[in-house]
């Protein structure tokens, strides 16, 4: 028989070294401020995407589009999937419907862009030369997001604006005693797919471009409002400090594997610890 109490108590743990982490890296920026005046980041200077601004409009919508129209899809192949997506009968035809709508996204955004002109690594952000440094800078970022996102939190159950039960559809299902296969099913949609797909989506393509029509800060600041709304309310508010440092983090690297990265090992901190739970 497992020993749920000691495993509850490992999730605790995680949570808080997790956040200790955190503190320790905000202490070395802040230290690294005082002293020299410049940011941790190093800035990788980059040219504006060679996207025309109508294209990358269209491939945006249709990004966005492409999974709700399988979700539609989805609900005529597999009935009472929609309805019942916190059912653990349900749940590894929901993990799978959604892996697949995200690598529909990918492929869309790549066909589409495609089409509309050259692809050109630069723009998507991809320079295996520095790989070391985007791999520390993705990982620095994923410690520093600890404090503000449970800060947020935090406050957010204060006010009483998210409740013990709000939780994502996918951490319900980590939540629900399923197998070894939908666990695995799991953490390949939300640790690989996932990451891949909407970082793709918001950081590359939205703010890639936007970065080359306005100054950083707003085109950071848009593409991290667009993110949020684009998740379950209860989740937006915590959010927000994520998809900002994932913003800085892209306009200072140029560097799709650092957001990745960051972006990955997020999830899989959150999936761990609610397995766990």
């Amino acid at each position: 028989m497992a020993d749920w109490e000691g495993i509850g108590k490992i999730a605790l743990l995680l949570r808080g070294a997790w956040l200790a982490a955190s503190l320790a890296v905000w202490g070395c920026i802040v230290w690294k401020l005082a002293l020299t005046g410049r940011a941790t980041v190093s800035r990788v200077e980059r040219q504006g995407v060679s996207w025309p601004g109508v294209p990358v409009c269209a491939t945006f919508l249709a990004a966005l589009l492409a999974p709700a129209f399988l979700l539609a899809l989805a609900d005529l192949v597999v009935p009472e999937l929609v309805p019942t997506l916190n059912q653990p009968a349900q749940a590894l035809a929901l993990i799978q419907w959604n892996l697949a709508m995200r690598v529909v996204q990918i492929a869309v955004i790549v066909g589409l862009l495609a089409l509309a002109g050259p692809l050109r690594k630069q723009d998507f952000g991809c320079d295996l030369a520095t790989w070391h440094a985007d791999l520390a800078i993705g990982t620095e970022g994923f410690l520093a997001s600890a404090a503000p996102v449970f800060g947020v939190l935090v406050i957010v159950a204060l006010l009483g604006w998210r409740s013990p039960d709000d939780k994502h559809p996918m951490l319900q299902v980590a939540q629900a005693g399923v197998g070894v296969e939908t666990l695995a099913w799991l953490a390949l949609s939300v640790v690989v797919v996932a990451p891949l797909s909407e970082e793709l989506t918001y950081r590359v393509l939205l703010q890639g471009w936007l970065q080359s029509q306005l100054p950083a800060w707003q085109a950071i600041v848009i593409t991290a409002g667009v993110f949020v709304v684009g998740h379950a309310e209860f989740d937006r508010l915590p959010l927000v400090p994520l998809a900002l440092i994932l913003g800085y983090v892209y306009y200072r690297r140029n560097s799709y594997l650092s957001v990745v990265v960051l972006h990955a090992l997020f999830n899989a901190a959150n999936l761990a610890m609610a397995i766990l739970q």
